[in-house]
């Protein structure tokens, strides 16, 4: 019995563990035992009936688990393929689909309205035949780029069924499969309104530039006649009361000529015609220059004036020294301009380690708010129009010196607090390259 029993238990531990054979394994187990009687084959058969049926049980329930899982898993692959067909089908944006020759697979609703096609007339043909021959060959580029697997945006121009030229913005992504790309989706936004908007602005932004600069040059003329002829007057002995309307004339054809120059400037910056020269200065000898003018300046408003040259200064630079002077004079000039009393200060200095200097000018004059802080530099721009009909000014200095400082590779900012004075701030190359 005791043989009967040690089978059984090796039976149960065999038909858990594979279920395999079993009855196979139990028929080959009774001709080697043939001596055993009917009761102890009877009792295996037992054992080995609840063994087989444990091992049916665990087998079931581990299949309904796995039953279970797949059902869970082709749920949430139907439901992430409807999310993919919804954001594909339903998107406002025009979504077309490329395979790795180039023609289209798949396109939605609003490609084909973009596109002025029916349902399947896309499908199959070659990007090429709807792109401008001009936009063609870059296209080809952006095309080979995204088979790398590397995003692109960029514009082309197409052609829409009923001829219409339209240009659109395509945001092109990589359709990567287990590793390999596949094709390519492009994202197409049509901004042939805002490229019209944008080519009539450019026009009128020239037209407005060309115009001031004629305009700045026609009253140049009889002005530079009229201050000429105010100080040809001043030496012919005039009386103090004479004298004095002479030099008004002559302090106004000054601030006449400053504001032609500078929209002179601002319109050649506007046009994309203003540039720096490379060639060696010396920085002390620009700066004493300045300094000369500023004294002059400050003794009429009866403020203290002060050069101050560090001596990390380097004696030699190279760049655009008009350049470098205008922008120190205009800042100087309106620190000048907007202190009532105390002091103004020019400073320079090299910046660190770096191969940089930086050129400072601070004053005790009436400070900027945070607002006026933020837009100071942009262009016509005036902080109060009390402080504008008291200092004067056109609101095109800063911003003229803004766009010089950034043609010389540098920046310029300004640390100013309503009431406690300004210092106004550029940082350039030393070495300026071509």
């Amino acid at each position: 019995m005791e043989a009967v029993v040690v089978a059984g238990v090796a039976l149960l531990a065999y038909s858990v563990a594979s279920g395999y054979e079993l009855f196979e394994w139990f028929e080959d187990w009774t001709r080697a035992h043939e001596e055993w009687n009917l009761d102890e084959v009877l009792v295996a058969t037992l054992v080995t009936t609840i063994s087989l049926a444990v091992y049916s049980w665990r087998r079931a329930r581990e299949l309904r688990r796995d039953a279970q899982l797949l059902r869970a898993a082709e749920t949430s692959l139907a439901e992430s393929t409807e999310r993919y067909r919804s954001l594909f089908r339903l998107n406002p944006l025009a979504i077309v689909s490329i395979d790795v020759s180039g023609r289209f697979v798949e396109s939605n609703d609003a490609a084909k309205a973009l596109m002025g096609l029916q349902p399947g007339q896309l499908r199959g043909q070659h990007y090429s035949v709807l792109v401008d021959p001009a936009d063609r060959e870059a296209m080809g580029r952006r095309f080979e780029e995204m088979l790398a697997g590397r995003a692109q945006r960029f514009e082309i121009s197409v052609s829409r069924a009923d001829g219409e030229r339209v240009d659109l913005r395509v945001t092109g992504i990589p359709i990567v499969v287990a590793g390999r790309v596949v094709g390519a989706y492009d994202l197409l936004e049509d901004v042939t309104a805002a490229n019209r908007v944008r080519r009539e602005l450019e026009r009128a932004t020239e037209a407005k530039s060309t115009f001031l600069a004629n305009m700045s040059h026609e009253i140049r003329t009889p002005l530079t006649s009229m201050i000429a002829a105010a100080e040809l007057l001043g030496e012919t002995g005039l009386v103090p009361v004479q004298q004095e309307l002479v030099a008004r004339i002559g302090r106004s054809g000054d601030r006449l000529t400053a504001l032609i120059d500078s929209i002179l400037d601002f319109s050649a910056i506007e046009a994309g015609t203003t540039y720096v020269d490379t060639s060696p200065y010396n920085p002390r000898d620009l700066l004493s220059e300045a300094a000369t003018e500023a004294r002059r300046a400050a003794r009429k408003k009866q403020v203290d004036f002060e050069l101050r040259i560090d001596p990390s200064l380097p004696a030699a630079m190279t760049g655009d020294s008009g350049r470098v002077l205008q922008v120190v004079m205009n800042l100087v000039e309106n620190a000048i301009k907007f202190t009532d009393a105390g002091s103004v200060v020019l400073a320079a200095a090299a910046a660190g380690e770096a191969d940089d200097v930086v050129f400072t000018v601070t004053d005790t004059g009436i400070g900027l708010s945070e607002q006026d802080r933020d837009a100071v530099f942009e262009s016509f721009h005036q902080a109060d129009p009390t402080l504008t009909r008291r200092y004067g000014g056109s609101g095109l200095g800063l911003a003229i010196c803004k766009e010089l400082v950034e043609l010389m590779d540098g920046r310029i900012w300004v640390e100013s607090e309503p009431g406690r004075g300004s210092t106004f701030a550029f940082r350039i190359p030393a070495q300026l390259s071509a």
